[in-house]
This record gives C-alpha cells, sequence and structure tokens, in this order.
C-alpha cells in the first residue's frame, strides 16, 4: 500500500508543479519544503522495497550489513573496506541496528531531500514562485543518477550532507559547515574534490578569470596522479591511486556513454544559457550563483573521465538552485519559455534513460 501512495505522491509532485509553472503560481516557503520532505518519504519508500541486483554496490552494502549485525563495530573498523572512512563506519553500524538492510537507502534519500528542501526554500525566501521549483526540479533529476543514488548511496549522500555545508558556508557564513564538510568526506572519500572545488571558489572571487582552469582539472589531475600514488602519504598515495583507477584504469568508463554525451550537451547550453543572461541583463551574481558557475565548470572539465562525469553530476544536482535567478522575472502566466522547454527535453530523455538503466539491470521492487 505504501509503495503504491509512494508512486501516487511522486506524480502528483510532478503533476502540481507542472500546473504551477504554466500557471506561476506563488507558493508558501513551509508548503514547499514539507512537499519536499514528503518526496524524500516517498521516493525513500520506492527505495526500500527495491530488491539489488548481484551487481549493484547495494547489494554488497547489504552483505556488510549482515556481517555488522553478527559481529558489531569491531569489523567495520577493522575488517571491512570502509574502516578508514567513519562516517560511513557510523551509517552502516546505526543501520545494521534495525531489522531490514533496505533502511539503509530509505534513511539516506529522506536526508537527501531534507536538505535539498531546505535549501531550495532557505534560498528562494518566504513567497516562491512555483515555477522555479519546476525548473530546479527537472534539471536535479537530469543530472542525478536514479541507479547510483540508490545502489551507490553513500556518494549522494556525501554530496548532499556537502553541499548542505556549502550553502551554509557560502550564503550564511555559519562555522558549522567546517565540521559538515569533515563528515560527507568520511562518508565518501570521492566528496573530498569538492572539497577542493570550494577552496579553489575563494581563488575565482579574487581572480574571475581563474575559472578558465576548471574544464582542464581532470587532465590536470591525471598527470599529477602517477606522482601521487608514489608517495609516501597515505592520503596523497590513496588518492593518486584513486585517480588512476577513475581515469586511467578499469572504472573510467561508464557501462553506456550516451548519457554522458547528453550531459556534456547539456552542461553546455546551461553554461551558454547563463552567460547569456549575464550578458545580456548585466545580472548581479550573488555568492551561490557564483559557486554554481564554479561547479558547472568542475563537472565539464570532469570529462576526462566518465565516471567523474556521471558523478559530480550529482553533486551539481544539488546546488544547481541559483539558476532560477536568470528566470525572467515578468513571466507571465500560461506563457511558455523556451528554456523551459529545453529543460524539459533533457529532463524526460535522462529520465527515461535512467529508469530503462535501473530496470533492465534486474533490480526488483517488492
Amino acid at each position: 500500500m505504501l509503495l503504491e501512495l509512494s508512486f501516487i505522491y511522486i506524480a502528483e509532485f510532478i503533476l502540481f508543479y507542472i500546473v504551477g509553472w504554466v500557471k506561476s503560481i506563488k507558493i508558501k516557503k513551509k508548503y514547499v519544503f514539507f512537499s519536499f520532505v514528503a518526496l524524500g518519504l516517498a521516493y525513500g519508500i520506492i527505495a526500500y522495497h527495491i530488491v539489488p541486483p548481484y551487481e549493484w554496490d547495494l547489494y554488497r552494502h547489504y552483505v556488510v550489513l549482515d556481517i555488522t549485525r553478527k559481529e558489531g563495530i569491531k569489523y567495520l573498523l577493522k575488517y571491512s573496506i570502509y574502516k578508514n572512512q567513519y562516517g560511513s563506519v557510523l551509517l552502516f553500524y546505526l543501520i545494521s541496528l534495525l531489522p531490514n538492510n533496505a533502511f539503509l537507502q530509505f534513511i539516506a534519500i529522506f536526508i537527501e531531500y531534507f536538505i535539498l528542501g531546505y535549501i531550495v526554500t532557505d534560498y528562494l525566501g518566504d513567497e516562491i514562485k512555483s515555477r522555479d521549483i519546476f525548473v530546479i526540479i527537472l534539471l536535479h533529476f537530469a543530472m542525478n543518477n536514479i541507479a547510483l543514488t540508490v545502489s551507490g548511496v553513500r556518494q549522494t549522500l556525501a554530496f548532499a550532507i556537502i553541499s548542505l555545508g556549502i550553502y551554509l558556508d557560502i550564503s550564511k557564513n555559519k562555522i558549522i559547515s567546517i565540521p559538515i564538510y569533515i563528515f560527507g568526506v568520511l562518508v565518501h572519500p570521492g566528496s573530498s574534490g569538492v572539497i577542493i572545488l570550494r577552496l579553489f571558489y575563494e581563488l575565482y572571487k579574487r581572480y574571475n578569470k581563474a575559472i578558465i582552469i576548471l574544464p582542464f582539472w581532470s587532465v590536470i589531475v591525471t598527470l599529477l596522479s602517477g606522482y601521487m600514488s608514489e608517495s609516501n602519504i597515505y592520503l596523497i598515495n590513496y588518492y593518486g591511486r584513486m585517480i588512476n583507477v577513475y581515469t586511467l584504469g578499469g572504472l573510467s568508463g561508464y557501462a553506456d556513454s550516451r548519457p554522458i554525451y547528453a550531459l556534456f550537451i547539456f552542461f553546455l547550453i546551461i553554461v551558454v544559457y547563463v552567460l547569456s543572461e549575464i550578458y545580456n541583463k548585466k545580472i548581479v551574481l550573488d555568492n551561490s550563483t557564483k559557486f554554481f558557475l564554479c561547479s558547472l565548470m568542475f563537472v565539464i572539465g570532469a570529462i576526462n573521465s566518465e565516471q567523474f562525469l556521471i558523478r559530480y553530476s550529482i553533486f551539481l544536482s544539488f546546488n544547481v538552485y541559483p539558476i532560477v535567478r536568470f528566470n525572467d522575472k515578468n513571466y507571465k502566466e500560461n506563457v511558455v519559455d523556451i528554456w523551459d522547454l529545453v529543460w524539459i527535453f533533457f529532463f524526460v530523455g535522462l529520465i527515461a534513460y535512467q529508469l530503462v538503466h535501473v530496470t533492465s539491470h534486474n533490480a526488483k521492487l517488492v
């Protein structure tokens, strides 16, 4: 029953914001936030009912959880593949105390959309245009990857957590962002690239032209990775080996290159859109919008590795909200903007691919 209701809610959620997009409805902040919380619940319930195939990371996560229930946290800290990733250790230990392994993806997804709901509503203010939410939803789900979110669990959760830290840091100057960054990296070390991006943002604020480095970052780190992997310092050595594996090794490619090319074209179109709006309308950028631009160029720069691009696209999906600053403030009811049609086109295509990708890999709902 809950599974069916979850599908119904997601359909109603999307339909409501479609109507709001056409009619240009304004909604109070708290109602938008609750709609995202409910979305997290619905999405999480659907993920809870997925039986992962053997090939999925989620299957291996379940094995770790089963062993942890028998041997306790000692197994996670000493013998598991996550033994140096203390955020993951905490997550897996807490889930092992629950009766069903499927709480892992349920709780992770709920947290992710609770965070996204908070960021979006806090950024947009008390009276929110439903059209803005519609655009954010389109771009978020076009960039996000259902299979990686449900199966990988840890990296999407880490990206959502770090996105919260970045928002509190850049928009509100909150010092609590520092432990949030640390915890996010401890959940998944692959998210540390975003921390480097955050540090680069400080350089960008002082020297705007520094942004031209970002489209080439993955080529640069690939060249450096050989030296890093020979280091005697554990962290440098670890990241050097991981970069090698994801840029030159067997994990650099993705199962199907078509969504990679589609995403890359999608990001280039967004760059054209944003830069044209800045140039034509002389828009003054706030800190979140500047960081969004850096993130966009950073993801484009990940093209040297298909895995980097698809994974950092997930991070960008949690930071796409400043794009609504470029929406026409004089948007009229029942008038469809050409750019909205572009976003819809990519959303439909990429979501369709993701659903086929999930169902064709023997994942089942129970």
